[in-house]
């Protein structure tokens, strides 16, 4: 059976401190839209998904000894962080200027 600490334990009723601290600049967000979270989230998944799907094309493309998809394949992945920087500008920019 589990012991409760007592009253009058060392450090009870003590207020919690944190390990780390943010930077004096840092500011945190209550909230983004809903719209642009959910967007977050779907742009997040599906990149992860279809970059995974590259990957394994990619893999049997060099394993075929065919370069020229592969490059293709790197082009995509190179898509794929673009959107997902685009995204995330996008955001930023809302939570500074809406």
């Amino acid at each position: 059976m589990a012991r409760l600490a007592s009253p009058r334990a060392p450090g009870y009723g003590r207020p919690m401190s944190r390990l780390f601290a943010h930077r004096g600049g840092y500011h945190e967000w209550p909230a983004s839209t809903p719209l642009l979270d959910v967007a977050r989230v779907l742009v997040r998944a599906a990149s992860v998904l279809i970059a995974g799907f590259a990957l394994i094309f990619a893999a049997m493309a060099a394993r075929d000894g065919n370069g020229g998809q592969v490059a293709e394949y790197g082009l995509f992945f190179v898509g794929i962080a673009v959107a997902n920087g685009l995204l995330e500008f996008a955001i930023r920019w809302q939570r500074h200027h809406w």
